[in-house]
């Protein structure tokens, strides 16, 4: 059932929590991820939507195209600006509930 899900709608992620917890940087127990699966950090779970102790992961990506980047002060600059740009939305951004608001508090820029 979980695979044909899976295949059909392309909605259920599996995770596998034993070799995040074992491979991870992090002392406190990854009991989940987002979506995408590339944040693996430590959040607390939400009771609800309206839960304003829990934290949901959340993914702010920057991509860089390869094939303008010639040299190394080329992709020393993208990523600078890449860095700064991710940032600047961390701050800018709404977000959608109090759950991801804490996410950002505790993990995002270090700015107010």
């Amino acid at each position: 059932m979980l695979f044909k899900e899976r295949i059909d709608t392309g909605r259920i992620y599996i995770i596998n929590v034993d070799n995040c917890n074992k491979y991870s940087p992090w002392l406190d127990t990854i009991q989940m991820s987002n979506l995408c699966q590339e944040v693996l950090t430590p959040v607390i779970p939400v009771n609800d939507y309206n839960d304003p102790d829990g934290e949901i992961g959340i993914c702010i990506l920057a991509a860089l195209n390869w094939l303008e980047i010639t040299s190394d002060h080329d992709l020393e600059r993208s990523c600078d600006i890449a860095v700064r740009t991710l940032d600047e939305v961390i701050d800018y951004q709404d977000y959608f509930c109090k759950a991801a608001e804490n996410f950002i508090g505790r993990f995002g820029s270090g700015r107010e």
